[in-house]
């Protein structure tokens, strides 16, 4: 748990100031929060006492007047950071994930499809803006506003805070079980969120052909399984963390009667006064309350320590050198040297050499699969040759940045869009977005 509360803030870069002021401002709160026994105790008090004036009500008011106006003020506070943060990290992150996109080599297209790559600008990232910080963020404000509880009830009376700790360790411990069962099942979520968003996307950019040839059956069948299938993985992981949460919120009910129990049989025995005694049976039912949520909460900390885990994955893959220079070719030039490039372990192109000088035309012509589309690629730099060289204007194309050297290509590829109007109209419009 420990560990995924580091990564979210180191996760976070420049943001992490944010959710630490947030820890900060949840800490006041709980000191806020805390203020409402004082002004019970000054009530208490002087019903015991039997003096019961006004002053005891203009003073127990205005105790409580504190404790709200600090809780609301601090509560804003807190939220909006929290807020601001998560949403300002999740649109750091997907700025980054396209800029690191175009610099990708082609290999890691082949090997991640557009709905992985989709899922994780959408799915991902949504899960981190809008859960992440809620989750992290309410679990770390339940485990240290029950700490500092705990603590002043410790030197309060050591009895009592011993009894507080005992059964902070006993969450933690059915904690530690809920987070091995989430790391087993949490996978299979993120998984079937990829698979959900794949068949979308393959069901819209098909819609055309599915409409032409009347396939609305087969199409519906691969999107509603998939759905079905996600469905009933969520439902499995609500049913799996719910006997886990339950467990820790009977351990505190119990830790907080034992506390109530302690408390009533030292006042009974006379080792602790009745003003005393009271507060602490009232307390009980606050102690704990933080640190429960947190444990409903915590169940998705596996789910999001994946999240993070995709997301930094991107960033961990290797991107083409982009350390070249500005260059502007004194001609357009394009000459291969015995260029040797493969797939994986399949070689496409074997010592091929080539000419293509500036102001000529040429045509690359060859079988289905005999690697044209690869060497216009190789051209380009969306792929690098595995030895020797192309060049452009006598200069390697690796010594060129990525930016200057696609500045001298034109290109249109092989997947055509045409708008439904006339011939003339889309030439017009192309003419027209050359000349912008």
């Amino acid at each position: 748990m420990i560990g995924i509360f580091r990564k979210f803030f180191k996760f976070s870069g420049d943001q992490s100031r944010l959710f630490y002021q947030s820890l900060g401002l949840s800490l006041i709160h709980a000191v806020f929060e805390a203020l409402r026994i004082p002004a019970i105790a000054i009530v208490l008090e002087a019903v015991i006492d039997g003096n019961v004036t006004m002053q005891t009500v203009w003073s127990a008011l205005g105790v409580m007047l504190i404790s709200i106006a600090g809780c609301a003020l601090t509560r804003r506070s807190y939220t909006m950071k929290q807020t601001v943060g998560g949403y300002t990290v999740a649109t750091d992150k997907r700025v980054e994930i396209g800029e690191r996109l175009k610099y990708m080599p082609m290999g890691y297209f082949n090997d991640n499809s557009i709905g992985d790559i989709t899922s994780i600008t959408t799915n991902t990232a949504e899960n981190l803006q809008d859960v992440a910080t809620r989750v992290i963020m309410l679990t770390t404000q339940g485990i240290l506003t029950t700490a500092m509880f705990t603590l002043a009830i410790l030197f309060y009376d050591w009895r009592i805070g011993v009894l507080l700790i005992l059964g902070i360790a006993a969450f933690f411990g059915i904690n530690a079980l809920l987070q091995k069962k989430s790391h087993k099942v949490s996978p299979l979520k993120t998984k079937s969120d990829t698979r959900l968003v794949t068949s979308v996307l393959e069901y819209v950019q098909g819609i055309g052909v599915v409409r032409s040839y009347n396939l609305d059956k087969e199409a519906n069948k691969t999107v509603d399984l998939a759905i079905r299938e996600n469905e009933e993985i969520n439902i499995g992981l609500e049913k799996t963390f719910v006997p886990y949460m339950c467990l820790q919120s009977i351990v505190f009910k119990l830790f907080g009667i034992a506390m109530i129990y302690l408390a009533v049989s030292l006042y009974i025995s006379g080792a602790m006064e009745l003003i005393n005694c009271l507060l602490l049976v009232i307390s009980s039912f606050m102690v704990y309350a933080q640190l429960d949520s947190a444990g409903n909460y915590s169940s998705l900390l596996r789910v999001l320590d994946l999240s993070m885990d995709k997301i930094n994955k991107v960033f961990e893959t290797p991107v083409m050198d982009i350390d070249g220079k500005a260059i502007k070719p004194e001609s357009c030039t394009i000459k291969g040297e015995n260029v040797d490039f493969r797939y994986e372990n399949k070689k496409v192109i074997d010592d091929a050499s080539f000419v293509i000088p500036e102001g000529t035309t040429t045509a690359i012509v060859g079988p289905s699969g005999g690697g044209k589309t690869t060497l216009t690629s190789l051209m380009a730099r969306f792929w690098d040759v595995d030895s020797s060289k192309i060049t452009l204007g006598n200069m390697d194309v690796r010594d060129y940045t990525l930016d200057s050297l696609l500045a001298n290509f034109s290109m249109v590829f092989q997947n055509v869009y045409v708008f439904f109007t006339k011939v003339q109209t889309i030439i017009n419009l192309e003419l027209a977005t050359n000349l912008t």
